[in-house]
């Protein structure tokens, strides 16, 4: 009688525990900011660095199967931009290709082979996020075809690249504007060639449109941080599944 109450002691021990790791990393999905800001970026990814690849790898592609692409790609886009900080290349001289998700810099296209982990500058450990905007064209093409699967991307990037071991450091304000003052005062983004020609698309010279909205990733940190949303909570039995 000890023996079986043991055992179902210990059972739901283990159940618990497992369900928690389950709620972890749904949550370090779903908690992954729209609002950029690399505090909560880090955390999220921090969060699946400490899983292991299979487990994260496996609870994104989940993720990314929950919801037709068109009907939420805001999700999508959280699995796109965790795989660019959850994996380095296995080759120095081979970038992980990038993401298709619409949105682009208004500068030449050739400017983007400054930044091979792009949407994102890693600087001192610290995520900026690329200042990046949705085109006309690229909507026509979003609305017919949806951003890029994010179940497909993470097995693209698991071929490309090596999961990340290491947890980023955990950005503070302080180091978190320095960062920013560095990718501006950079010489490559000195270099970067402006398309004046989409200042009436984005109410502002393009360059100051830009570091407007890096600034904007300092400003962000200073607001309280809101709990996870579940949207995909609601989708009944369609839960993310782990491995």
């Amino acid at each position: 009688m000890r023996l079986r109450v043991a055992i179902q002691m210990v059972l739901a021990v283990v159940a618990a525990t497992c369900g928690a790791q389950t709620n972890t990393l749904e949550d370090a999905i779903l908690s992954f900011p729209d609002a950029y800001r690399p505090d909560e970026a880090v955390r999220s990814a921090n969060t699946l660095i400490a899983a292991g690849e299979e487990r994260a790898c496996g609870a994104l592609i989940s993720a990314a199967g929950l919801e037709d692409p068109r009907d939420n790609p805001a999700l999508q886009q959280k699995i796109l931009w965790l795989c660019r900080l959850l994996f380095i290349p296995k080759d120095p001289a081979k970038p992980i290709p990038g993401a298709y998700d619409g949105a682009v810099m208004p500068v030449y296209r050739e400017d983007y082979a400054q930044w091979p982990t792009h949407p994102f500058i890693i600087t001192n450990g610290i995520p900026v996020l690329l200042p990046r905007f949705v085109s006309e064209r690229a909507r026509l093409r979003l609305a017919l075809d949806g951003p890029q699967p994010g179940g497909n991307y993470v097995k693209l990037c698991q071929h490309w690249g090596v999961f990340r071991s290491e947890p980023f450091p955990n950005p503070t304000l302080l180091a978190t504007s320095n960062a920013v003052k560095q990718v501006l005062t950079s010489p490559d983004w000195q270099a970067m060639h402006w398309r004046d020609s989409m200042q009436l698309s984005l109410g502002a010279a393009p360059r100051e449109w830009a570091e407007t909205k890096i600034w904007e990733q300092v400003e962000n940190m200073k607001k309280p941080i809101a709990g996870p949303v579940h949207p995909v909570r609601n989708l009944g039995l369609n839960r993310i599944k782990f491995p």
